[in-house]
């Protein structure tokens, strides 16, 4: 497929791109499985057996439970005769009852010894029996899956991290995606584009380019510091008393729960994904859109709301005409359908916002927007100058990481499914958070100069990397003393600088230290007085500490980096962590002269 415009990206979707890159990925695993040397009839042969043994298991399952409900109704048995033995005993001997009651609790013991009898032979014997059986199950259910693991042992160690990435870049070359975030790419982005970074702390990230424009693909975590509410309750009691028309004194006893709040500061942390673009195309241009929920409207109420709106548009137009102020010359596109829909009324550059959306963009985003597959319109979509941001409904509730313990199993049939499965829900959710994009012609034709003749700023890799890397390792090792290690740790990169091929980045890991505390608040009582409620809430202290953290790019694959986790283990620490060809390790600040070079010799070379 030759590197093309894609002119209409929904539509193109749906009739080439979904089937294209689900074959590709069958493709691909399928080469995966050759690789591996899998016989594939021998594996649906011994998952066969191994069906067989999980319902052996569970049928034993069933006769434990039947033998261990017979006990326990016997031990019922048991005690019931007792009782009634020692009932009809006491009755007898103080008369209650005449001599007949003898023989009932004859039949109590009676009774009582015959449940002995079986707790102690039959019962027993077929509780032991069936335990037996479920262990002996339980094992042979264990081996069978073993050997399903044995057999697809080389295809779990042959899955890696940006598979879907690569089939991707072959399904659609428009999209080129990298192997890792580079420094290139951030300094695209920074440098030429303008993006300005928050304080979030990046979890995830999947860069690439469309025509040579960057962009980068993030989830990351975000920390607030703000008020909780907390609730605490009082349950207070007390006594009236009231005379009647009769004279006679009557006493009511009364209970009141009280409920009393107090705000107090806390952490709250959330994981966003969104996806940053920079293209150098309308460079004034500053607007933001937000998911329009009409757009899955009924054509009838649609076109109501339509009509509606327009009248609404129309109104704010003359009114930016009167004032006659630029900062509010809004001019509706002429599209009543697209005006409605697509929003971004808050736009700051007329001309340029036409440039932009031509008939052609302003089709698309319709036809994107009230098209229900995949997803309709669930995208925000803002503007700042250079800069384009996406964030999509549909991409908070998936992950990008492509980690490859998400494919291994012990099904080759069941792999297979779920492995196209995921690769065809991640093209499809980083399309469409791409397609507000796509949909724009400009933004395919606009190339960028730079492109043509910068190359990569360094070897180094930039913080969005670093913080990815740190994120991927064992969160107890970071944990800052006195910290509460129920509370999320917040890694972020502080600072970074070069050593013998390799960055040595200090990573400040936040947290909090926690009290327990009370406050008593008064509140009203329905005696008349005032009580103290108590409410409890946690004081959070912020707490951190830095880490010197070594990263570096070493190439290889993740069946290599498990191969050698051992020597890693040994030479560099037990926290480490490898994805995308790049390996991290938490190091002590005091030993800086690591080199990459010897790192990298770990690796075995790549073809």
């Amino acid at each position: 497929m030759a590197e093309e415009m894609i002119y209409r990206p929904r539509e193109m979707y749906e009739k080439q791109l979904e089937k294209q890159y689900h074959e590709a990925a069958l493709e691909y695993f399928n080469n995966l499985v050759k690789e591996a040397n899998v016989d594939e009839n021998m594996n649906a042969m011994h998952v066969k057996t191994y069906n067989e043994k999980v319902a052996a298991r569970k049928e034993c399952e069933k006769k434990l439970g039947k033998a261990q409900a017979g006990k326990g109704w016997a031990i019922v048995g048991l005690v019931l005769g007792a009782v009634t033995a020692v009932a009809f005993l006491v009755l007898c001997i103080t008369g209650v009852v005449p001599w007949w009651g003898y023989f009932i609790m004859a039949g109590g013991l009676l009774i009582v010894a015959l449940m002995i009898v079986l707790l102690c032979t039959v019962i027993k014997n077929a509780v032991k029996r069936a335990q037996e059986a479920l262990d002996k199950a339980k094992a042979e259910e264990q081996k069978a899956l073993q050997i399903c693991y044995d057999d697809l042992a080389v295809l779990n160690s042959l899955y890696d991290w940006n598979m879907p990435q690569k089939i991707m870049t072959k399904a659609t070359p428009i999209l080129k995606l990298d192997d890792h975030f580079t420094s290139e790419r951030d300094y695209e982005l920074h440098q030429y584009y303008g993006l300005e970074d928050d304080n979030s702390s990046t979890l995830d990230v999947v860069s690439g380019s469309i025509m040579d424009n960057p962009f980068v693909l993030e989830k990351v975590l975000q920390r607030e510091i703000k008020d909780k509410e907390y609730h605490g309750t009082l349950t207070i009691s007390w006594t009236t008393t009231s005379r009647d028309s009769n004279g006679n004194v009557h006493t009511e006893h009364h209970t009141q729960t009280l409920h009393a709040s107090a705000w107090h500061p806390a952490p709250f942390f959330t994981e966003f994904t969104r996806l940053i673009y920079g293209n150098e195309a309308a460079p004034d241009l500053v607007f933001s859109r937000y998911p329009n929920e009409n757009s899955s409207l009924p054509e009838a109420k649609l076109k109501s709301y339509v009509k509606k709106r327009a009248k609404e548009l129309a109104k704010k137009e003359r009114k930016a005409l009167t004032d006659n102020d630029e900062t509010t010359n809004f001019q509706a596109m002429g599209n009543d359908e697209f005006d409605a829909l697509f929003g971004a009324d808050d736009r700051n550059h007329e001309v340029q916002f036409r440039l932009l959306f031509t008939a052609l963009a302003q089709v698309n985003m319709v036809d994107l927007m009230k098209n229900p597959y995949p997803y309709g319109d669930d995208f925000a979509f803002f503007k700042d100058h250079k800069i384009n941001s996406v964030a999509s409904r549909h991409s908070q509730t998936f992950d990008y990481v492509a980690d490859p313990a998400y494919f291994r199993g012990y099904d080759v049939k069941a792999c297979r499914e779920n492995f196209v499965a995921y690769c065809d829900k991640f093209l499809r959710g980083l399309y469409f958070d791409l397609a507000p994009l796509l949909s724009v012609p400009l933004y395919q034709m606009h190339r960028p100069v730079h492109s043509f003749y910068e190359s990569g700023k360094g070897d180094w890799l930039p913080r969005r990397e670093h913080e990815v890397l740190v994120n991927g390792m064992r969160r107890d090792a970071f944990i800052p003393q006195n910290a509460d290690p129920s509370v999320r740790l917040y890694l972020k990169q502080t600072y970074n600088r070069r050593g013998d091929g390799v960055d040595l980045t200090t990573v400040r890991s936040s947290s909090f230290h926690t009290t327990e505390m009370i406050d008593y608040v008064p509140v009203m009582g329905g005696d008349g007085h005032m009580h103290n409620v108590p409410v409890h809430w946690i004081q959070y202290d912020e707490v951190w500490e830095d880490f010197q953290i070594v990263s570096t790019k070493v190439g290889g694959t993740n069946r290599s980096y498990n191969s050698i986790l051992s020597q890693i283990g040994d030479r560099y620490g037990s926290v480490n962590h490898y994805e995308r060809g790049l390996l991290a390790f938490a190091a002590p600040f005091d030993k800086t002269n690591y080199s990459g070079e010897e790192i990298s010799k770990l690796f075995p070379k790549q073809d």
